[in-house]
C-alpha cells in the first residue's frame, strides 16, 4: 500500500487560508467608517457611521473560493485514500458531510472497501472530535454550492451599536436600529451641541449571508473559523496515522 499523499489537500488548505485572511482584512476596520462633522445649519456636532458596501461587495467573491477550496480539501483527503488503497481505481468517492453523526457513520463504514477500515476510523473519530463544528460546515458548504449565484446570497453587513468609550472607563452607547443598513449605507448615531470626547468609539457588527436555508448558521466569520478547525484537525490525523506505518 502506498503512502498517503496528501499534497493536493494540503495546498487546497493553504489557499483556503489564504482567500479567508483576505477575507477578514476586506471586511475589517475597513468596512465601516465613523465621520464627526459639524451642522452648520443647527451648530450641533453629528457622528455618522458608514458602510462601504464596496468593500462589501469585493468580499463575496473572495468568500466563495475560501469555501470551495475548504469543500474541495475534504474530497481530496477521500481521494488520496482511495489511490493509497486501490492505486488502479479511478473512482473518488465524496466526502459524505452529514449534519447527522449516526448518519454520517454510517455512511463512512460503507466506505471501507474504498479507502480501508483504518482511514474510515480516523475520519469517524475526527468527526466526532470536531462535532460541534459540523453545522457550519454546512454553511460553508451552501457557499461553496452557490457562489455563482450571489444574488441569491447576498451579504448583509449590520451595525448594531456604537459605543463611546469616555474617560473613566464609562461608555454611551448608540442603539442603531434593526436592518437599517439593509437600506442604508450611513447611519446618524449621534447629534449635539458638545462634541464627544476624542477617545476611542467602538463599533458592535455583525455579517450574515442570507439565503442559506432555514436552521443553516448564516455568520460567515465563525463558519469558516469552525470549518478550518474540523479540516486541519482531519489533515493532521489522516498524516499521523500513516507517518507510524
Amino acid at each position: 500500500m502506498p503512502d498517503l499523499d496528501l499534497t493536493s489537500a494540503k495546498a487546497l488548505f493553504d489557499r483556503a487560508k489564504l482567500h479567508e485572511e483576505n477575507y477578514r482584512e476586506i471586511t475589517g476596520r475597513g468596512l465601516w467608517e465613523i465621520a464627526e462633522k459639524l451642522d452648520n445649519a443647527t451648530g450641533e456636532w453629528k457622528y455618522t457611521l458608514q458602510l462601504n458596501r464596496q468593500r462589501l461587495v469585493a468580499c463575496k467573491p473572495i468568500l466563495g473560493d475560501c469555501a470551495n477550496n475548504l469543500n474541495s480539501v475534504l474530497d481530496n483527503v477521500i481521494s488520496a485514500m482511495v489511490r493509497a488503497h486501490r492505486p488502479s481505481r479511478n473512482k473518488s468517492p465524496y466526502y459524505p458531510l452529514d449534519l447527522d453523526h449516526q448518519k454520517f457513520c454510517k455512511k463512512m463504514k460503507a466506505m471501507a472497501s474504498e479507502i480501508d477500515q483504518p482511514m474510515v476510523d480516523v475520519i469517524i473519530d475526527n468527526h466526532a472530535k470536531h462535532i460541534h463544528d459540523v453545522p457550519h460546515m454546512f454553511a460553508v458548504k451552501k457557499i461553496a454550492n452557490t457562489a455563482k449565484h450571489w444574488e441569491l446570497l447576498p451579504a448583509i453587513a449590520s451595525a448594531l451599536a456604537v459605543a463611546v468609550n469616555k474617560p473613566g472607563g464609562k461608555q454611551t452607547i448608540s442603539q442603531i436600529p434593526e436592518e437599517t443598513f439593509q437600506s442604508a449605507d450611513v447611519f446618524e448615531y449621534h447629534r449635539s451641541r458638545n462634541k464627544l470626547p476624542q477617545t476611542s468609539h467602538s463599533i458592535a457588527t455583525s455579517l450574515q449571508i442570507s439565503g442559506l436555508g432555514d436552521g443553516i448558521q448564516n455568520g460567515p466569520d465563525t463558519s469558516l473559523r469552525c470549518t478550518i478547525r474540523y479540516v486541519e484537525g482531519l489533515l493532521k490525523a489522516a498524516e499521523t496515522s500513516t507517518s507510524g506505518r
